[in-house]
C-alpha cells in the first residue's frame, strides 16, 4: 500500500510541502531497505542461507519505511495531542540520526534497532484507549496488516531474533524490550 500523495504543494513550506518531502524520504528509504533485504535473502551478503528466524526478522525490517511514515504523519497531524508526540519525535530522531546503537552502515542488521525504537513508540500510542488516536493511526498506516498486530509481532520477533545482534548491544536491547 502506498501512502497518500500531496497534490497541492505550497512554496511556503506548509503542510503540502512537508508531505511532499516526507513522501520523498519514504520512497528513498523504502527502495534502500527493500533492495538490501532482497540482496540478503538471495545470499548476496555474507552468511549464506536464510533461516526461518532471519526470514521473520527480514519481514519485520521491511516495515521500517511504513513505520517511519506513520510516525512522521502522526507528529505532523494537528489532531494528535502534543503530549503523545514525544515518543514519536524521539523515535524519528533516532532513525534519522547517524549515531545508532547498531550502525546503519551494517546492511540489514543496522535497522534492527531502528525498527525496535519505532515499534516501541507506536506501541505506547496503541496502548492508549483513545478512539481519535486509533483512527489516525489506522488512517496513516501504509502497511497491509493490522498495525497493532504488526507492532506486537515486531517486538516478539526482535526479541526472538536477538541471536543475530552483536553481544555488545544486547544489554541495551533487552532494556528496551522490557519497557514495552
Amino acid at each position: 500500500m502506498q501512502p497518500d500523495n500531496a497534490d497541492d504543494v505550497d512554496a511556503a513550506g506548509g503542510p503540502a510541502a512537508r508531505q511532499k518531502k516526507l513522501l520523498g524520504f519514504y520512497g528513498v528509504l523504502r527502495r534502500k531497505v527493500l533492495s538490501d533485504i532482497a540482496r540478503r535473502r538471495s545470499g548476496g551478503e555474507e552468511g549464506g542461507g536464510v533461516t526461518p528466524e532471519l526470514s521473520r526478522l527480514l519481514d519485520c525490517l521491511a516495515l521500517l519505511p511504513d513505520m517511519f511514515y506513520l510516525c512522521a504523519r502522526l507528529v505532523l497531524d494537528r489532531e494528535v495531542p502534543s503530549r503523545n508526540k514525544g515518543p514519536l519525535l524521539a523515535a524519528l530522531a533516532y532513525v534519522i540520526s547517524p549515531v545508532d546503537l547498531i550502525p546503519d552502515a551494517l546492511p540489514v542488521a543496522g535497522w534492527v534497532d531502528d525498527v525496535l525504537v519505532l515499534a516501541l513508540a507506536l506501541n505506547r500510542l496503541l496502548e492508549r484507549d483513545d478512539p481519535r488516536l486509533q483512527r489516525l493511526i489506522h488512517r496513516y498506516w501504509a502497511g497491509s496488516d493490522d498495525i497493532l498486530e504488526t507492532v506486537r509481532h515486531i517486538l516478539a520477533t526482535v526479541e526472538a531474533a536477538a541471536r543475530f545482534i552483536p553481544d555488545r548491544f544486547m544489554p541495551v536491547l533487552r532494556g528496551l524490550l522490557r519497557r514495552h
